[in-house]
């Protein structure tokens, strides 16, 4: 039963990621461009209001 759920896991998940990873850093060689993943800010922080 684990070897099945370890199959699954990476069969489903790992996989995929390194396939993305591949894609990727190909893109990067034959295109020359970036593609630079940065942290996305969901919220601005809120400014103080001068009194």
């Amino acid at each position: 039963m684990l070897e099945y759920v370890a199959v699954l896991i990476v069969t489903s998940c790992l996989i995929p990621i390194l396939v993305l990873v591949l894609l990727v850093s190909l893109s990067n060689a034959i295109l020359g461009t970036n593609l630079e993943l940065k942290p996305v800010h969901l919220r601005r922080p809120m400014k103080k209001k001068e009194e």
